[in-house]
This record gives C-alpha cells, structure tokens and sequence, in this order.
C-alpha cells in the first residue's frame, strides 16, 4: 500500500489543523487546567527533574517528561497547550492519512476530520493530563502497523514499533498493547494466502514490534528492579485494584485488621465529600499517607501491600467486583463532555453529549452490522482454502484497518475496567480510531455482502 494523501489534500488538513489548534489555544485562554491527577503528574516532573535517581515516581514517566519539556513546572502554560493541541492533530491527520490510504471517500475523511476536531474530542488537550500523549502512542502504532501490513514502507514499521514501545511509558494500561495487536495481525494472516506477502510482512512486524516493546519496557522493569527494588514501570496497581474494592473493605480478614480502620475511615470520609461526587472512588490516595506512617513502607512495598491486600477481597467478594466491573463498563462508555466544550454554555455542552452519544451509537451499530457477515466470510474463506481470494479483494485493506482498531479498543476497555474505576477520559487514546470504526462500518459490510454473493457489487 504505497498510495498517498496528494499534496493538495495534504497542504488542506494541515492548514485546517493548524488554524484549529490556533483557534483552540485562543479559546482557551492558553491556560490547560488542573484535574484531579493533574497534580501528581507535576510532582513526578518535580522528582525527575530533581532527584530522578533517588526515588522512584509513582507513575509512569513518559508524561512527566513532556511536562519538563514544555517547561510545565511548576505552572504549566501555553506551551503544554499548544503541545497537546499539536499531538491531537497529529493523531487526526495520522488516521486520516491511512483511511484515504485504503479509498476510503474524501467525503468520509472530511467528516471524520470534521469530527475529530469538535471541541468534545479536543478538549482533553486542555488538561493537564496524559490523555493527548497516550492518544498519540496509540493511534501511531496503529497506524504504522496498519500500513506497513497492508504494503506500506519500513519507515511505518519504526513508527509502530517506537510508538508502541512508548505507549506503556505514558500510560500503564498500554503495557501489553502491543501484544494484542500482534495476535489481531496473527489472525488477519490466517485469511491470507500461505507464501503471501501480507503473512510475511505479518511475521516481520510482529518480531520488530515485539523486539522494540520487550527492550524497551525490559530496560526500565530492570533497572527499577536494580535501583528501587520494583519490577514494574510504576507502583499504581495496588491504588487502581483499591478503586474496585471500595465497598467490601469491612471483609478484609484479619491478618489486615491494622490497616483495616485507617481504609474504612478514609473510605467514609470520602463518601461524605461532594468533591468526590459521593462515590469515594479514590480515598485510597488520601489513605496513603497513614498507611505509610502505619506500616512503614515505601511507595512500591506498599503497592504490593495494596495489591495482596485487594486480591484477598476480591476472593472473599468475587461478585462485588463484578459489579464494580459492569459498573466501570458503562463509565468508560458514557459520552463524557466537560464545561470546556460548553463554553460557558449548559445546551451547547449538551448538544456536543449528544454527539459523543451519536459517534458511539454509531459504533457499536457498525460492530453489529459487521460480526455476522465478518464470521460468515472468515469461515468461508478457511473452510475452502481462499484466504488469497480474500487478500486480493477490495475489501481487504478496511477489513484489516477496522479489525486491528478494534483489538486496541477492545484491549483498552478490558484492561481500564478490570482494574480501574474507567471513567470516560481512560477511552481517549482510543476515541479517534472508535470514529473511524464508525464511519468505515457501513462501506465495510457492502463489500463484505457482494463478496459473500448476497449482493451485487454495484449495488
């Protein structure tokens, strides 16, 4: 797949995208604004900048890092914002490269442009928050993969296999993104043809992807093993498992009976707290500091501590933590649309809900439209031996690009709702390729149906 965008059509999105990312950085002040991780973030940039050898951050550094680039600490400012406006775009001009790269129509492109840089799909560029970074490792990798499978340069391949190796260093969830890609781009070359060259590029991704996540997540799992005695990117599974034992703490057993009141009286207090919506989610991180105090343990033996102590309740609780897990499911996919959408406006914040609603009804919609005639093609094609049939037909490049999306999207949400509180901001990285999904659904099962001879091609 060696076609792509014309100079005209690359000088337009380039020049739509950057007028936006100017209008965005004007609207908002050119101030992101402080969340409720927002501060951590900082002090970890503080500690890195400071004494990065002497204590090991409590999450990843890749975010961090950026802030320490854009000169963020203490106060972050225009910079960052222009930064994480600019990745967005980049993001957006990314995919929409790849979907013309496979015809897809301009009119299509257009729209999923058009969408993208809605202020709903914009605005986590205006928070101090890793969001924009992880969005960006994530659609690059998905990209490069994409393209180098389907015929594209070895340049795409680098690009994949930088971006994927990164991923985990920005956001923990992204850990093994890369290996769910592969078992995807596995699978798509079991259609294929058995000496073709999809299942030959197939093998080589995977290897220069897996090599590149395996050096680079290895090297630093070893070297906070050697330094701080962890091994592991950052000591947060224990406080994300807690997000999903808030209910149950009074089932700790015994051996836990010392750090048993100071989880309960933090959990209550949490639930009285309207700053915490009542739902006490995160009293752990206010509980941190006494069980420090209380125990006597670093930040990454305490994560361990937390991680024992959470399996133990899930044991003792199994069903409560499945109902913390459905419950998460719909957090990661509601809307989700902050007041810096709105403008200042309650109907035009609500009308952009409306939009993030229409996008994921949309998707799930195509998903639905697509799995039977998906199952029925992929059977035919194994059972009489024509996966080279398949690989030749036009079909072929969106059909790859749709299933791979869908492996990063589907891995994201397993991973954030099993062991976080997933609330919608954890779906991000993955809500550009969640649009392009959307859009490709329909063109997508036409070909299928002519392919399966349940319609004419032209129709």
């Amino acid at each position: 797949m060696e076609r792509t965008l014309s100079w005209r059509e690359t000088l337009v999105l380039a020049g739509v995208l950057t007028a936006l990312v100017v209008i965005y950085a004007f609207a908002w002040d050119g101030r992101p604004q402080m969340e409720g991780d927002s501060q951590g973030y900082l002090d970890v940039a503080a500690v890195l900048r400071d004494s990065p050898h002497d204590r090991l951050p409590n999450r990843p550094p890749g975010y961090p890092v950026l802030l320490l680039l854009t000169g963020s600490v203490p106060e972050p400012g225009l910079a960052l914002l222009v930064t994480q406006l600019a990745l967005h775009a980049a993001a957006v001009a990314l995919l929409a490269g790849l979907l013309r790269r496979i015809d897809t129509r301009r009119a299509l492109v257009a729209l999923f442009v058009g969408v993208a840089m809605l202020p709903p799909f914009v605005e986590h560029a205006d928070f101090v928050l890793s969001e924009s970074l992880a969005q960006i490792c994530v659609v690059a990798g998905l990209v490069g993969f994409s393209s180098w499978l389907l015929g594209g340069r070895a340049s795409w391949l680098v690009l994949a296999a930088g971006a994927l190796a990164a991923a985990p260093l920005v956001h923990s969830v992204d850990e093994l993104l890369w290996v769910a890609l592969s078992i995807v781009a596995a699978l798509a070359a079991v259609l294929s043809r058995p000496k073709s060259a999809f299942r030959r590029r197939t093998v080589i991704g995977v290897t220069v992807i897996s090599l590149a996540a395996v050096t680079v997540l290895g090297g630093v799992v070893v070297r906070n093993a050697i330094r701080f005695d962890f091994a592991g990117v950052s000591p947060m599974l224990g406080t994300r498992l807690s997000h999903k034992t808030v209910r149950v703490l009074e089932r700790l057993p015994e051996r836990y009976a010392d750090v048993r009141e100071i989880l309960i009286r933090h959990r209550d207090g949490a639930l009285l707290d309207p700053a915490t919506g009542h739902l006490g989610l995160a009293y752990i991180f206010r509980a941190v500091p006494e069980l420090q105090a209380k125990t006597g343990m670093n930040e990454q033996e305490l994560s361990r501590y937390l991680v024992e102590l959470n399996l133990a309740l899930i044991r003792a609780a199994p069903m409560d933590y499945v109902d913390e897990v459905l419950r998460s499911a719909i957090w990661f996919w509601a809307p989700g649309v902050t007041d810096q959408s709105g403008f200042g406006s309650g109907a035009v914040k609500a009308a952009f809900n409306g939009v993030r609603a229409l996008v994921l009804v949309s998707f799930f919609g195509g998903i639905l439209l697509l799995a039977g005639p998906i199952v029925l093609l992929a059977g035919g094609a194994i059972r009489r031996g024509q996966g080279s049939d398949l690989e030749s037909t036009p079909l072929w490049p969106g059909l790859v690009v749709v299933s791979l999306s869908l492996g990063a999207i589907a891995y994201d949400c397993l991973v954030s709702i099993t062991l976080t509180s997933a609330v919608y901001r954890l779906r991000i990285p993955v809500d550009l390729p969640i649009l392009a999904c959307a859009l490709l659904a329909p063109g997508l099962f036409v070909q299928i149906r002519a392919a399966l001879g349940l319609t004419p091609a032209g129709r």
